[in-house]
């Protein structure tokens, strides 16, 4: 049996409205009050935690425990390519408003699409849920955390922006044999 915490990162320092996916930010003021109320839902000991590489995972990730930490790729958030720190009220060309038709499929320049996004995190799952450890942390980005539950329930990707993931975040997922739980979500 394999017992999950996924974990979205605490509240970043970027204003509403803005394309921040492989933006490397950095924390609110906050940190400290969010972290604290994340480390008391969790175990006190993992044996594995994965961490999305960006700092606002990163350092989430490192408050939890210094111990066994695997940056992975894979738990980054959709690359906006040049949309990365524009906000949405900018991107007001055609090939925004396209994208938007089908995020899905459609790729923003010099970024990736959601399909492409979820290729990328559905391969790192795997890899991470076919190891030997028992109990795991993730900490990632709110696009990860939809994209694995849209895997795991089979919800369509375009419906999976549907299920509510709030900065700090905790979702408690069991896997015992072939079935898999979600214990909770958006703790």
């Amino acid at each position: 049996m394999k017992e999950i915490y996924l974990i979205r990162h605490t509240t970043p320092e970027v204003d509403k409205g803005v394309c921040y996916g492989q933006t490397d930010l950095n924390l609110k003021n906050t940190f400290p009050q969010e972290a604290k109320r994340i480390k008391e839902i969790l175990p006190e000991k993992f044996d594995v935690i994965y961490t999305s590489p960006l700092k606002r995972c990163f350092q989430l990730a490192k408050y939890i425990s210094e111990e066994n930490l695997v940056i992975d790729n894979s738990l980054l958030e959709i690359n906006f390519g040049k949309w990365e720190m524009k906000k949405y009220t900018e991107l007001t060309n055609n090939e925004f408003n396209d994208w938007c038709t089908d995020f899905i499929n459609k790729i923003p320049p010099e970024g990736e699409s959601y399909k492409q996004m979820y290729d990328r995190v559905v391969e790192g799952w795997k890899n991470i849920i076919n190891s030997n450890d028992k109990l795991i942390c993730i900490v990632t980005h709110s696009g990860v955390i939809r994209i694995l539950f849209s895997y795991i329930l089979n919800i369509d990707l375009k419906d999976s922006f549907k299920i509510a993931q709030n900065y700090g975040a905790v979702n408690k997922i069991i896997i015992d044999k072939e079935i898999i739980t979600i214990e909770y979500t958006n703790r």
